[in-house]
């Protein structure tokens, strides 16, 4: 009987960029996972229409898996990078992976974006979660002032409130966290990004009201301009201004008092990687089953 499994493959061929190269960025990209956990990369989605003030654009903070039979693991690290570490389903469902949302978000044929449903609902998610975002900010104000006049009866009533529209605005993000266009014309055939069956593991997770997640460290931050310093020194446009990616970068290392790739399967490398994969993982005394792709 098949059994699928998730595929976290990794790195990804930049342009120009030699064989040597690139296996040199998976090896530190395996270390980073070793020492710091899954990296949550933070990534802008482009929409195709304008987005009003004070809306801000998309960013996702995820780390993306694919849901795929071992067989077709083969093809899709030809797009997606040559190491892949494989997962069962269940453990990552614990953890909180969801599928992408995938919308028609780009209108294939003609730039009409606006007058497609998808594209409607990702602006109305942006008002709300901006609306959940600035209500909170007022309450916030109102309870310092409450707090200064000791009125404990207001203070009670604004702090409801405030964890009321902190909640909001949490699950909004999150859903945005989830979103994916089906599709985009410039980069894909028609529902190709749909065809790459996609699932994400969102930043904002808590276990027991507990972050799963932290926060990448200067040190951490480093490591990543060390791994590729086009892409991770690059501006995101995050709650109203503009921070480089490393900075806003977050790791998961730990899930039920174990390293992370304690609950994987296998690594899964070329054959001439074998050995030093191993090395290395021995290194972080991380014991995980080495198989060849």
């Amino acid at each position: 009987m098949s059994q699928q499994y998730f595929y976290h493959s990794f790195s990804r061929f930049l342009k120009n960029e030699s064989e040597a190269d690139n296996y040199k960025r998976s090896f530190q990209t395996l270390e980073s996972i070793l020492k710091n956990g899954l990296l949550f990369v933070p990534e802008e989605i482009i929409l195709p229409f304008e987005i009003e003030s004070p809306l801000k654009p998309i960013v996702q903070h995820r780390v993306c898996f694919t849901l795929i039979e071992r067989f077709e693991l083969y093809r899709h690290t030809d797009l997606f990078g040559k190491f892949s570490i494989e997962f069962n389903t269940g453990i990552l469902r614990q953890i909180g992976i969801t599928p992408a949302m995938y919308l028609p978000i780009f209108n294939y044929d003609n730039d009409r974006h606006l007058e497609n449903v998808s594209s409607k609902f990702v602006y109305r998610l942006l008002k709300f979660h901006q609306n959940a975002r600035e209500e909170a900010e007022q309450i916030e104000a109102e309870l310092k002032q409450a707090l200064l006049t000791q009125n404990h009866i207001e203070i009670n009533r604004l702090d409801n409130k405030k964890a009321d529209l902190l909640e909001k605005r949490a699950w909004f993000e999150g859903l945005a966290n989830m979103i994916y266009p089906l599709d985009n014309k410039k980069y894909t055939q028609e529902n190709g990004y749909y065809q790459q069956r996609e699932w994400k593991l969102p930043a904002n997770l808590t276990t027991n009201g507990i972050d799963t997640t932290e926060i990448a460290t200067l040190n951490q931050q480093k490591e990543l301009l060390a791994i590729n310093q086009k892409f991770f020194s690059k501006d995101i446009n995050y709650l109203g201004g503009k921070l480089p990616r490393h900075m806003i970068c977050f790791f998961l290392k730990y899930f039920k008092n174990k390293h992370i790739l304690e609950h994987a399967n296998k690594i899964i490398v070329p054959q001439k990687h074998i050995f030093q994969v191993q090395q290395l993982l021995k290194t972080y005394n991380v014991p995980l089953k080495v198989e060849v792709l």
